[in-house]
């Protein structure tokens, strides 16, 4: 299971952020916020960039059907094929997602490069 946490940043220079242990990606988003009768109030979030996956590797669907052809890889086959998912992502902790369009890899040294 993953968990999620949001810090504030002045710019969107991958190369410019501190990357916390265990974490496989990252985003931007803007947000703006006011201050109110001593309350800081935010507004939604918007402008999204892609996810930045740490020190990942990309594969295409039929790559990975192809690498992990036995039984007990069968699940994640089959939904690879039922959500017509065409690109997927490893990342250094043996996970599998879904790569988008606007979504990069990150390599870095200043994250573990595990599980590889």
């Amino acid at each position: 299971m993953s968990d999620s946490s949001e810090r504030k940043t002045d710019n969107r220079d991958p190369n410019r952020v501190d990357i916390p242990k265990n974490v496989f990606a990252f985003r931007f988003f803007d947000r703006e916020e006011k201050e109110q009768d001593n309350d800081v109030l935010k507004g939604s979030k918007k402008n999204y960039t892609g996810w930045y996956y740490i020190n990942g590797v990309v594969y295409t669907a039929d790559e990975l059907i192809m690498l992990y052809p036995d039984e007990r890889h069968e699940i994640m086959r089959s939904n690879i094929r039922n959500n017509n998912i065409k690109v997927l992502v490893r990342t250094p902790y043996e996970q599998f997602i879904e790569f988008k369009e606007k979504d990069q890899v990150f390599e870095t040294d200043k994250a573990p490069k595990l599980g590889f």
